[in-house]
């Protein structure tokens, strides 16, 4: 599941952190997963992976929404923009 500064909808509260005790030093260790982008105006919108797995489906999910809500902003045209990512395979998988 995926939430930006627009999409406040289907936020599940269970899954927001994903969290670990260290038993030697009583510490609580929050994980927390997010999709980021910079520009060459500066730094795009972040969203937050609620779930903590970032698949093909959530990827493309953000792909049009906060990384086209980031363009817009930014006053750029898919035609202006090169999009570099690693060769995970969600980003590269047929459906993507």
């Amino acid at each position: 599941m995926v939430h930006n500064h627009t999409n406040n909808n289907n936020i599940n509260s269970s899954h927001r952190f994903s969290t670990q005790v260290n038993s030697r030093t009583n510490l609580i260790i929050f994980k927390l997963i997010t999709w980021d982008c910079i520009t060459a105006k500066g730094s795009g919108y972040r969203c937050q992976i609620y779930n903590g797995v970032m698949d093909s489906k959530v990827y493309q999910h953000v792909l049009g929404t906060t990384y086209m809500e980031t363009l817009d902003y930014c006053g750029f045209g898919k035609a202006q923009v090169y999009l570099q990512h690693d060769n995970d395979p969600k980003y590269k998988s047929k459906s993507t």
